[in-house]
């Protein structure tokens, strides 16, 4: 554990200069989440999580939403398989990631619906929309 921050500032430095972007500091809780992983994989997941968080955050600031762990991952992949397998329509699979990335943009966003609707690229009317549980697809 003692090396972990030393890994994390690392390859915080390594990812940001391989993606052109100033360097990028941690919110002060991401040390602690990601001390409180076990850590079934190795070194090279922690370098994958904080690339992905480097490529993936927007700002100055990493933060714990941009630490996607890989069980998290391969859960959400399973999940997927999962109601493919239990019948759902593509359809159904498209209005649920609508639905879960418009749940993640408004924790991103500090339920800022504006903030979030921009996040997406989005109207705000189709954010409520997605939200409420209808497609917004056609708008």
């Amino acid at each position: 554990e003692g090396d972990l921050p030393l890994l994390v500032d690392h390859f915080l430095r390594v990812y940001c200069a391989a993606n052109r972007k100033p360097l990028k500091q941690l919110q002060p809780d991401v040390i602690g989440i990601l001390e409180d992983y076990p850590w079934p994989g190795n070194v090279r997941e922690l370098e994958n999580i904080i690339q992905r968080a480097v490529v993936l955050s927007r700002g100055e600031l990493i933060t714990p939403e941009q630490i996607v762990f890989q069980n998290e991952m391969n859960r959400y992949v399973l999940d997927v398989e999962q109601r493919v397998r239990a019948g759902a329509s593509l359809d159904e699979l498209i209005a649920e990631v609508r639905r879960q990335a418009a749940f993640a943009a408004m924790r991103t966003s500090d339920d800022d619906r504006e903030k979030a609707a921009e996040q997406l690229h989005i109207s705000l009317a189709q954010l409520d929309k997605i939200i409420a549980g209808a497609d917004a697809s056609a708008t």
